[in-house]
This record gives structure tokens, sequence and C-alpha cells, in this order.
């Protein structure tokens, strides 16, 4: 489901996204008893946060970097800088290296924690100012997402209560914050839908709604400043893999394709459109949008990890074509991919999935063996519980199921 997706990739970086550069640019009139800002956030600092976040999805990782570094230069008192620092590092984990290259993770901690001070100081100072609230609220929220990441379900729900109690008095203090809708929406959607899927949470979640969840994130989609991407990504998400009837894979094909129009060039949204694709059972095109991402593999135009993805994806849809000694034989290629000297996930996952369709080939023996290697790679990604379940039972479905490692 949404926690073991590509759309939940962002479910707090969107929180995150809002809480970095919520309505830093040019401000409308004053209303009666509307909120003063502080008017921190020069025009230089609002370029370099507006940058970052461009260059996020562009997936230019060093750049962000060097934008959020300039934006804590340019003000070392407030926290968007130090946010902006945690949102690229976070991404760095989870896209640049596939959540394999386990060593962010200490960085991306102390970058959440130095922007929760930094928050903290400035609310102290300015405790109505509705922009430094979404901050601390995003900070709450980057905190959140990882430990979705890690399956640190409780502390992850109660992280992200912090978040929006945040995020929701910002909305109150300044009603033209459209971009606070991507976390109210996140909470109401995720909270309701976890409430099923994590049984622990079911006594502990009240609040959630899903389908209110839902028109917060069309507001952030159509009117977020900021947010817009993030609330079209979480969008998709909901779209591709909701159970509960809002499932909707023909607009998330839409969406998608408007996003690759807009960044041609990220790996990342180039596999979710062709995981949208999947979804929608275009399965030739996903074959064929799965070679062209490849083909910018060996180009050098992505990076040498997005081997192991690209061949699970194209596995996946040849798979769905019927024809599965070539899925094979792309599964393969996928499970070869290493980073640093180990396997990255989507490498994992390739042996895991090749065990599946040699199950479904008759390759009893030769399975066993792929879900052997598996269950023996260190288990950062909680796929070693889907390896022993090959092993102890062979893959019989009538279709190969999502693309994504997890995806159930």
């Amino acid at each position: 489901m949404g926690m073991k997706r590509f759309g939940v990739i962002l479910l707090c970086c969107g929180l995150a996204a809002t809480g970095l550069l919520a309505q830093v640019s040019a401000k409308k009139p004053k209303r009666p008893k509307k909120p003063v800002r502080t008017g921190a956030v020069t025009a230089e600092m609002e370029r370099s946060l507006l940058r970052a976040l461009d260059d996020i999805f562009r997936m230019d990782f060093e750049s962000a970097d060097k934008m959020t570094r300039k934006a804590v230069e340019l003000n070392p008192e407030h926290p968007y800088g130090y946010l902006g620092m945690s949102v690229v590092t976070l991404m760095r984990y989870l896209y640049e290296t596939e959540q394999t290259d386990q060593p962010l993770i200490k960085p991306f901690e102390d970058q959440v924690e130095a922007a929760v001070r930094a928050a903290g100081k400035w609310l102290d100072r300015h405790p109505k100012d509705p922009e430094a609230l979404m901050a601390m609220g995003a900070a709450y929220g980057m905190s959140s997402r990882l430990k979705c990441t890690r399956h640190d379900w409780l502390d992850a729900y109660f992280q992200g209560r912090k978040a929006i109690r945040f995020v929701r008095k910002a909305a109150k203090l300044d009603p033209d914050l459209y971009d606070a809708h991507i976390g109210i929406g996140m909470y109401d959607y995720y909270t309701d839908v976890y409430s099923h899927l994590v049984k622990v949470l079911a006594k502990l979640l009240f609040g959630g709604n899903r389908l209110k969840g839902i028109e917060h994130l069309k507001i952030a989609a159509e009117k977020g400043k900021f947010s817009s991407t993030a609330a079209k990504l979480i969008l998709v998400e909901i779209y591709t893999e909701d159970r509960f009837g809002s499932r909707d894979t023909a607009q998330a094909v839409r969406i998608m394709a408007q996003l690759r129009r807009t960044y041609p060039e990220s790996p990342m949204l180039h596999s979710a459109h062709i995981i949208s694709l999947y979804e929608n059972g275009d399965y030739r095109a996903v074959v064929q949008g799965s070679k062209e991402y490849l083909d910018r593999v060996r180009s050098g135009g992505y990076r040498a990890i997005d081997k192991a993805k690209g061949h699970v994806m194209l596995g996946t849809g040849l798979w769905a074509l019927g024809e599965k000694e070539k899925a094979l034989e792309s599964f393969r290629k996928a499970s070869a991919v290493q980073f640093n000297d180990r396997l990255s996930r989507w490498a994992v996952w390739g042996l895991i999935r090749s065990g599946h369709i040699m199950d479904e080939l008759g390759m009893r023996q030769e399975a066993l063996k792929s879900y052997s290697r598996a269950s023996h790679e260190p288990d950062h990604w909680k796929l070693k519980a889907k390896a022993l379940a090959g092993a102890r039972r062979p893959f019989k479905k009538m279709s190969p199921g999502p693309i994504p490692p997890l995806a159930d």
C-alpha cells in the first residue's frame, strides 16, 4: 500500500517542501487580524530555496545541497535552510541511492534536529509566525517520513501527529497558505488508511478522513505555490494504490505525463510514470518506457544504480504480456546491480522476482537458490520476509503483481 510504494516516498516530503518554502515569495496585502510575517526570507534566500526544490525534482542533488547551504549562510537563525538540507539528504537516500546508502541516515537526523532547534528558537521570538510554524511541522513530518520507511510505525505516527498540530495552526493563522493543505491532506488520508492496514494503530487514530484528505491534496496541487508537484505525486500514489474506492489509474497517468514534460530528465519521475502506466494496464507502454529508461542508464543520463529498477520494470511489463522467459532474463540482470559492493534494494527485489517467475516456469530448485540469496542480504528494506515466503511456498498468482518492492 502507500507506505510501500513510490508515491509515499513523498509522504512527508510534501510536508518538508511546504515547510521549506511555504509562501516565501511575494506577499498579498494583509487582511485585518492576519498575522504579520517576519519578512526574514530575503529575495536572495527565496531564490536559493526555490532553486533547491526544483533541483530535487530534477535529481540534481549537488546543486540542491549547495542552494540550501547558501540559504543557511544567508540567515543562520531561520529554520528554512536547515530544513532544506534535510530534504535534500532524505531524497538522496531514497532516490539517488535507492535506500541503499545507510550512512546518510545519521546526517539526515542531525539536520532535522537542527531545523527543529532553529524553528523552536524562532517561535520563541515570533510565536504566531505561520511560516515558522510550517517549518516546525515540516521538520517533524520529515522525521515521520523516515520512520515510515524503516517500519517504525508508532514513532512515525507520533511524529506525524506533532507535525499536523503545527501545520494546522499555521493554516488557521493564515488562510492564504494553500501549501498547508498538503500536510493536512496527507494526515487525513494516511491516518485513515493506516488504521486499516496497521492494526496496532487502529485504536490510536481518530481524526483521519480519506476523502477529505484527497480534497485537501487537490487544493495543494491546484493552488500551492511550492507544494503543487509533491501534492500531485501523492495523488498519483492514491489513484494507483487506493483500496477504498478512490483508485483512478487513468488520472494518475495524465498527472505523470504532465510532470514528465516539466522534468523530462528525472529518473525519479520517469519511473513513476512507467509505474502509473503499469497500474493502468498499458503493458506495452511499460516495456517501451522501461527500454528507454535503460537506454538512458547506458548512455550515462541516469545513474548506474538505476539499472536495477529499469530491469525490474521491464521484467514486470514483459511478464504481464506473457513473455516469462524474457522477463526472467531482465530480473536476473536487475539482481546483479551493486552499490558500494553490496546489492542495491532493487537488485534484491530482482532476486525475489526471479524466484517468483521461476516458480511460474516450474523451476523450483533454481527459485529456491534465488530466494536464499535474497534472504541473506542485509534486511534494510524488509524484503527478507518476501524471500522467506517464496522459499516456504511457490509463488502462484494470476498476475505478476505491482512493480515496486514491498507492494502487495
